[in-house]
């Protein structure tokens, strides 16, 4: 029997449960390791016990800011791949700021 092939690991972080549990889902069928929290702090707690190769993570949370939560993952794991997501038109204006 082959061994099992290391699954890359991949951090959803979305404050809407329904979203950030289906992305995971959607990913750990597609052979990723997919573990979805639901704030910026667990995001950042889970980053501290393993390190994602990819963080999903949606722009706008209720208890803080995607792109500083990406900023603070990448700066714990720098090889962390980074994907914001988001459905919020005022997104658009945090990730100019964020450029700037």
């Amino acid at each position: 029997m082959a061994p099992e092939r290391h699954k890359p690991t991949v951090l959803v972080a979305d404050d809407e449960r329904v979203i950030a549990d289906t992305l995971a889902a959607v990913l750990r069928n597609e052979g990723f390791a997919a573990t979805a929290v639901y704030s910026g702090d667990a995001a950042t707690a889970a980053a501290h016990e393993f390190p994602p190769a990819a963080l999903v993570c949606d722009i706008i949370l209720l208890t803080g800011n995607g792109i500083e939560l990406a900023i603070q993952i990448r700066a714990m794991h720098p090889a962390c791949t980074i994907i914001l997501i988001s459905g919020a038109q005022l997104s658009a204006d945090l990730l100019d700021e964020a450029r700037a």
